[in-house]
C-alpha cells in the first residue's frame, strides 16, 4: 500500500530578471518614469518622461513586449492601473508642465477620456481596477493615498514612508508601492491592505526611481526607471504552495 502526505512548500520572496523591452519600438528603448497596469503575464506600460515616448503604449504577455495604442493626451509623471484591456491613466503633468487631474481609459486597443481625480497630482502611482482604484504618493503630498470607486475619490491610509517617482501594483485593498524617492532607501517597497501600509521586500536594483510596475500584490512586475534602461524585475511575496509527497 502507499500513503499520501500533503504538505506545504515555502516559496521565497524575491525578484528575478525578465525580458527587456528594448527594440520593441525605435523610440522606446528607454522609458524613464513609465506607468503600468495589468498582471505579471498581461501587463501594460504607458506614458514616459522621455519624449516622444509620452504617448506610447507597450503590452507584455509574460514573455515579450509588443506595441499597443497611443494615449490621446501627452502626459508624464502620472498614475494608472486596471487590466491590459481595461486600464486607467490619471493625474500627471502635461507638455505645458501644468499638474493635471485628468484621466484616460484603455480598452485593449485605444484610449478615451474618463473621469478626473479629486486632486491634481504628479509624480504619484496608482493601481486597482477602473471601479476600485487607489493612487498614492506624489510630489505635492508624498504620503497621501486616495481611493476611487468609479465615480469619486476619497482619502485612504497614509503611506509609512512618503514617496514620489514610484511604481505600483495590485488592487485597492492589496497594493504594492515600489521604489521611489522621498524616503530612504530608494528600492523600498511598501504593502497596502486597504487601510494601512507596511514594509515589503526591497528591489534588487538600488536605482529604482521613475519606475513602472504591474501585477498583483503577491506577483508583481517592475520595469524601466532612471538609469535602469530596459531592466525588468519580477516579485514573489512568498507563502505556502501545496505539494504532495507519496510514500510507497
Amino acid at each position: 500500500s502507499s500513503n499520501t502526505l500533503k504538505g506545504f512548500e515555502l516559496q521565497l520572496e524575491a525578484w528575478t530578471t525578465a525580458a527587456p523591452f528594448t527594440g520593441v519600438n525605435p523610440d522606446s528603448n528607454s522609458k524613464s518614469d513609465p506607468c503600468g497596469a495589468g498582471t505579471q503575464t498581461a501587463a501594460l506600460m504607458f506614458g514616459s518622461l522621455d519624449a516622444p515616448n509620452t504617448i506610447y503604449t507597450l503590452e507584455y504577455n509574460g514573455t515579450s513586449w509588443t506595441t499597443g495604442g497611443d494615449m490621446g493626451t501627452q502626459r508624464t509623471r502620472l498614475s494608472g492601473g486596471g487590466t491590459q484591456t481595461a486600464a486607467f491613466a490619471a493625474g500627471g503633468k502635461n507638455p505645458s508642465n501644468s499638474v493635471t487631474a485628468t484621466c484616460e481609459e484603455y480598452d485593449g486597443s485605444s484610449w478615451t477620456n474618463g473621469g478626473s481625480m479629486g486632486t491634481a497630482q504628479k509624480f504619484l502611482a496608482g493601481c486597482g481596477v477602473q471601479t476600485a482604484a487607489v493612487a498614492f504618493g506624489g510630489q505635492q503630498n508624498q504620503t497621501k493615498t486616495e481611493e476611487y470607486d468609479g465615480s469619486s475619490w476619497t482619502a485612504g491610509g497614509n503611506m509609512g514612508t512618503g514617496k514620489y517617482l514610484l511604481g505600483a501594483a495590485g488592487l485597492q485593498t492589496a497594493a504594492l508601492a515600489i521604489g521611489g524617492m522621498g524616503g530612504s532607501p530608494n528600492n523600498l517597497c511598501q504593502s497596502y491592505n486597504g487601510t494601512s501600509w507596511t514594509n515589503a521586500a526591497s528591489l534588487n536594483t538600488t536605482t529604482t526611481t521613475q519606475i513602472g510596475a504591474a501585477g498583483t500584490r503577491n506577483l508583481a512586475l517592475a520595469f524601466g526607471g532612471q538609469s535602469a534602461g530596459g531592466n525588468t524585475e519580477e516579485y514573489n511575496s512568498g507563502g505556502p504552495a501545496t505539494v504532495t509527497i507519496n510514500d510507497a
